[in-house]
């Protein structure tokens, strides 16, 4: 009979990944716990503190586009880093980054200013059409 045995280490921090024993689900749907990497919590902490210090707010008067190149390419950079093994540790992270955009939409348009959740979903409306527009250029560019 198998028994369940105390190891007194249970994850490993390397290299901005946490590897702890998840539930995985293999090709055929079955699950099964695995030791995979996601990103790590240090990392997770470090992400949401550096948002603040772009200070979005106060810069109401700049649109969306000019606010990009400062943000961009970090953001770009933890997707690739921290999202290329396991997506679904991320968001939890990025949510920061995309309060304080909401919070700028606020300020920026007048039909958001009292309506917190229009903002967040103006947040969503505008990444989802950004990354359509990404995907449509990534597809002409093969023709």
């Amino acid at each position: 009979m198998w028994m369940q045995r105390e190891f007194p280490q249970t994850e490993l921090d390397l290299l901005g990944h946490t590897f702890r024993s998840r539930l995985v689900r293999r090709g055929a749907g079955k699950i099964f716990v695995s030791f995979s990497p996601a990103i790590s919590g240090n990392a997770a902490t470090a992400i949401r503190q550096t948002v603040p210090v772009w200070a979005l707010q106060p810069r109401a008067n700049q649109s969306l586009h000019e606010l990009a190149p400062a943000s961009g390419p970090s953001i770009r950079r933890w997707v690739d880093d921290c999202g290329a093994i396991r997506t679904s540790a991320l968001p939890p992270a990025l949510r920061e980054f995309d309060r304080r955009l909401a919070s700028w939409a606020k300020r920026k348009h007048k039909r958001l200013r009292g309506y917190k959740r229009g903002a967040a979903h103006w947040v969503r409306r505008v990444a989802i059409w950004a990354s359509f527009r990404t995907a449509v250029a990534s597809i002409s560019c093969l023709c």
